[in-house]
């Protein structure tokens, strides 16, 4: 049995309430509200241009992944999610001209 001086112990403890006050209750926190912002029906609904938001989102969840290792997986799956978003929206599109449209919000009936 091994014998850790009391310091060590107090030193060890404050280190660990750090890490996790400073370190990963944050990036819990970043991963959330990347969960959220990464829903299609929040992209669909909120966005003015999804399909671009989606393209946003998924150059910004690379950038995290590559950053914050320890979530590699969790931010490579909502990319695929935003991912397959834009794809399905733009397998939506019949003509090059409908996805134009749709990108800047046009109507149909505005073509005067």
């Amino acid at each position: 049995m091994y014998f850790i001086p009391a310091s060590f112990n107090l030193f060890f403890k404050k280190t660990l309430i750090y890490n996790y006050t400073f370190i990963v209750f944050p990036s819990l926190a970043r991963i959330n509200a990347y969960r959220a912002l990464a829903s299609p029906s929040l992209i669909a609904l909120s966005s003015k241009d999804p399909i671009l938001t989606a393209f946003e989102l998924s150059n910004e969840l690379k950038r995290l992944s590559m950053m914050e290792a320890q979530f590699r997986e969790v931010y490579t799956n909502l990319r695929k999610q935003v991912q397959e978003l834009a794809t399905g929206l733009i397998d939506h599109a019949r003509t090059s001209y409908e996805l134009v449209r749709d990108s800047l919000k046009e109507s149909p009936c505005n073509n005067t």
